[in-house]
């Protein structure tokens, strides 16, 4: 087991980007098994200051696991179940002045599949003093060796170049950009284009000295079916960045993934329309990772 670390990343905001990677997440976790019938494992990590995807994964764990305790924003360091476990650990200075920090002090684990490493909104005001810290995340996961223990490590990252979107790019082996059809999104694939280069020219005698993190794809979402402007602009990105770059489903506008609950994941409920759209799309993010899998649609 080697894990590919995937970040999903897009320089505008609003483009779907944490929805599907949590649906996706929870869909590979229950739905597909490795070829000898084993289940993949999967760890996500939330290193957008918004901790969006952490917060769904709260609110769905606390609803599986029916936990009764008033868990919010206010408490939520002192007796939240994530307890102290986040990003934030590897900065604090306590923690980055030893050699090594531990996976139980940042890791939850969320079911038997899949694990996270919790974002924190407090991590919005560390930008200004952690200049140089870009490799902290990329030290983490090789020094407690979890590329070994995972098959995905899935990233969710701000819309932002900056220190977070650093230390996502510092580990990844591929970069998956969502986004939706309209004219400013095509602005940030092509400005996380400019960062990726730019971030490779940095560490070109270092880190990606060898290997460097490549395109995935891209993921279409929002798409107003049998819309004239909506085809036209799913042609021009096909176009403009190759057919091949492009997945080949789309994520329509009028699906429930839009109008997703924080607290359900869309594998717990029976919305069979979009869950079938979703797995088409978790199939070809599998295939261009070149991992075999069975598919357990009735699991």
């Amino acid at each position: 087991m080697t894990a590919k670390v995937v970040s999903f990343i897009n320089m505008k905001g609003g483009v779907g980007k944490t929805t599907l990677l949590f649906e996706m997440a929870h869909l590979i976790a229950k739905k597909f098994r490795h070829k000898d019938g084993s289940k993949f494992k999967i760890l996500l990590i939330d290193t957008d200051p918004q901790a969006n995807l952490t917060q769904n994964e709260q609110d769905r764990y606390i609803k599986i696991n029916k936990i009764e305790d008033n868990v919010n924003e206010t408490d939520h360091k002192e007796t939240g179940i994530f307890g102290t476990k986040s990003i934030q650990r590897l900065f604090d200075s306590d923690m980055a002045s030893v050699e090594q920090t531990e996976k139980d002090e940042v890791i939850f684990k969320i079911d038997e599949c899949i694990d996270l490493i919790p974002g924190e909104l407090e991590t919005i005001f560390l930008e200004r003093s952690q200049s140089g810290k870009g490799a902290l995340l990329r030290n983490f996961i090789l020094d407690n060796d979890l590329k070994s223990q995972y098959d995905l490590i899935l990233i969710d990252c701000p819309p932002t170049y900056s220190l977070y979107t650093e230390l996502s790019m510092l580990i990844s082996d591929y970069y998956l950009i969502p986004t939706i059809p309209d004219a400013y999104s095509i602005l940030g694939i092509d400005l996380l284009n400019e960062v990726v280069e730019d971030l490779k020219r940095v560490h070109r005698h270092s880190i990606f000295e060898e290997t460097s993190p490549q395109l995935l794809g891209i993921i279409i979402n929002k798409v107003k079916e049998g819309d004239k402007k909506s085809s036209a602009w799913v042609e021009t990105v096909r176009q403009s960045y190759g057919v091949g770059e492009v997945f080949s489903t789309q994520v329509p506008i009028r699906s429930k993934l839009s109008k997703a609950t924080l607290d359900v994941a869309l594998v717990d409920t029976h919305a069979q329309a979009v869950i079938s759209i979703l797995l088409c799309v978790c199939q070809e993010f599998l295939e261009r990772l070149s991992i075999f899998y069975e598919e357990k649609i009735n699991e």
